[in-house]
């Protein structure tokens, strides 16, 4: 018993920091932009929405579709010159112009011709589907079996103001790469860009006929290129058939290391590069291991990879950062964007789009600068005011005072917007950053805008004006809240005031909690009654123990190896420990600050021949006057009788 009893105390010390510590993440899924339908359906899926048109039809094998199936669908402008009678289709830096009945189109200032002249049917501008969708980097298929028209564009960088997909598409340059991470490759036309994420870090290309993947790497951590081979022999390859390994030069005397190997049907080629403390990462996969043995092809686009961007023209430029070395990242649909260094990348933290976080560093590691956009729908009766004030109040009654001090509270403008600006420090772990908060509100939405980084580096004035540039160039033009919804903020109610009671006749406990707090699904109401839901991290749990006793008990937690451990290295700082009489019971308390990430009040009771363990924890943060309010009353509200 006494090591399920050490064990439960483990589980128990362990859980609350779970929450705390997420190391999880994955890169953010390529959009697409999809059109389908039968010809001479009246009700086309566009996009997943069911959208009623005049009917397409077919004329001499070319389908013509209402000018209105295009702008619903890439979201492009459209202008009608009645007097040309001409319609001129404006997608990213495509601009293409039809006249009605005439075969003639222009795209991009060069005239080309149609297999079939636009039409007015009905008072609507019918075009030619394909010869559109295909200048506008989209796929057409038909599918014989179900007679369906599928128009499908995948936006590999769906925050880069630069449509990279489409720009591959139509380029007859002989080589691409980005000029910001200095490298280049062969460029075969067959390939087509699935995927790059913000930073420009991650690029992965595609054979149209998926026969082959190519994938280029820029690391934010160099390793020397030794440890690289050691690494992937004995971790990513160790299951595999290697073919051949080795570390070699190119042409250029870079040295690389180099792996084939064997993946069941498939043959894949790794090579590293480190150069100025930058790892480059060229992985190549070809679905038919027969394809890829002898097979020249792919041996030369290999080879081709160089540690440099040609300045002479006959390479793509992938790169999106501009000559300042910012990039934007944009957000159609929500109608906003900013200029951000280029060095940092970004994590939509939500299928809406309208929580994003930016860093400088990888997320798997600490990082430096960060910033954070929430973009919600205005409260009612709510002004800029009035919020900036909540703020203040909320910072004042629930955030922890040791942690963190208001320095500033100030007027601004942001793109000649009125706004609020709240500077904070926060002491932590024996470290110190820097948070400012910017507050901007519109009609029906309002931002928050928030960058933070080391107080050192906040304190010099050319670093920090590098990064809250990105914050004076923000932009927005407020969506059609009919289109993009009600964004409600699930942070900004406050607490609830009303409480509910908890109890057990047969254990002899009850307390009370918020009336919003949800079970955990491993409660029972019985000897585990597991509670949170609050959105500053409160909890409470109650664990009832038979067959033990308090001496038991107390002993297996103050000696546990962990626990133990945790207050030798200093993670684990107790606050209190002392034994006490309340209740009708004899009491051992602990007040612990764990890793300076959470504050746990643990209760270990003897009373009813049982043992209770009655445990309050709350991120450290929000040890706040109005936190240590709630659980003194959650505290005083257990009875044992």
């Amino acid at each position: 018993m006494k090591k399920v009893v050490a064990l439960l105390f483990f589980l128990i010390f362990t859980f609350c920091l779970v929450s705390a510590v997420n190391a999880d993440s994955s890169k953010e899924s390529p959009k697409k932009i999809a059109i389908s339908f039968r010809v001479g359906d009246e009700f086309l899926l566009i996009n997943n929405k069911y959208v009623q048109v005049q009917k397409p039809f077919v004329v001499n094998d070319v389908t013509l579709v209402p000018v209105r199936v295009i702008t619903e669908a890439f979201g492009a402008e459209v202008k009608w010159n009645g007097e040309e009678k001409s319609v001129l289709l404006k997608y990213e830096d495509i601009n293409i112009k039809l006249v009605i009945g005439s075969k003639k189109a222009v795209v991009n200032g060069v005239e080309t011709t149609l297999q079939e002249a636009p039409v007015l049917q009905n008072g609507t501008t019918m075009v030619p589907l394909r010869f559109i969708s295909e200048n506008f980097g989209a796929d057409v298929t038909y599918i014989d079996e179900t007679k369906e028209i599928k128009v499908v564009k995948i936006i590999a960088s769906p925050h880069s103001v630069r449509d990279l997909r489409l720009i591959l598409r139509r380029s007859e340059k002989e080589r691409m790469g980005d000029s910001y991470y200095n490298w280049s490759i062969s460029f075969p036309k067959e390939l087509d860009l699935e995927y790059r994420n913000f930073k420009g870090s991650y690029y992965e290309f595609c054979a149209k006929d998926g026969s082959y993947t190519l994938s280029v790497t820029t690391g934010n951590l160099p390793d020397p290129l030794d440890y690289v081979q050691y690494s992937m022999k004995n971790g990513e390859l160790k299951k595999y058939t290697i073919l051949k390994e080795g570390m070699f030069r190119n042409e250029d005397g870079d040295e690389y290391v180099y792996f084939s190997w064997k993946d069941g049907s498939s043959a894949c080629e790794y090579r590293a590069f480190n150069k100025n403390n930058i790892l480059f990462e060229v992985r190549l996969k070809v679905n038919d291991y027969n394809n890829y043995i002898g097979n020249d092809k792919f041996r030369k686009l290999m080879d081709s990879f160089r540690l440099v961007f040609p300045d002479d023209g006959t390479a793509e430029d992938l790169s999106d950062v501009d000559s300042k070395n910012y990039r934007i990242y944009q957000d159609k649909t929500l109608g906003w964007s900013f200029a951000f260094p280029a060095e940092v990348d970004a994590y939509p933290e939500n299928k809406a789009g309208n929580y994003v976080f930016l860093t400088d560093t990888p997320y798997y590691i600490l990082r430096n600068i960060q910033y954070e956009i929430e973009m919600y729908s205005i409260e009612e009766g709510m002004t800029l005011d009035k919020f900036f004030e909540k703020q203040i109040k909320e910072i004042k009654d629930y955030y922890n005072p040791e942690v963190f001090e208001i320095l500033e509270q100030k007027d601004g403008t942001i793109g000649g917007v009125r706004s609020k600006e709240l500077v904070i420090r926060k002491k932590q772990d024996g470290s110190t950053r820097i948070y400012k908060y910017f507050y901007i509100f519109g009609e029906k939405y309002r931002y928050v805008i928030c960058y933070y980084m080391w107080e050192s580096d906040y304190n010099n004035p050319d670093f920090r004006n590098k990064f809250e540039y990105a914050v004076k160039s923000f932009t927005f033009t407020e969506p059609d809240e009919s289109e993009t919804g009600k964004l409600t903020d699930p942070k900004f109610a406050d607490r609830v005031s009303s409480f509910m009671k908890l109890s057990n006749d047969e254990y002899k406990w009850s307390f009370e909690i918020p009336s919003t707090w949800k079970p955990h699904p491993d409660t029972n109401w019985k000897t585990i009654v597991l509670y949170g839901g609050d959105k500053y991290g409160v909890r409470v749990d109650l664990y009832v123990l038979e067959n033990i006793t308090y001496d038991e008990c107390v002993y297996n937690y103050e000696n546990h190896e962990g626990i133990k451990a945790s207050i030798e290295n200093g993670g684990y700082k107790r606050i209190v420990e002392e034994e006490v009489h309340e209740k009708g019971a004899t009491i051992k308390k602990y007040v612990t600050n764990q890793y300076d990430l959470i504050r746990e009040y643990r209760y270990v009771i003897s009373k009813n021949g049982l043992v209770y363990i009655f445990l309050m924890t709350l991120p450290e943060d929000y040890v706040g006057p109005k936190n240590v309010q709630l659980l003194d009353k959650i505290w005083k509200s257990l009875s044992l009788d």
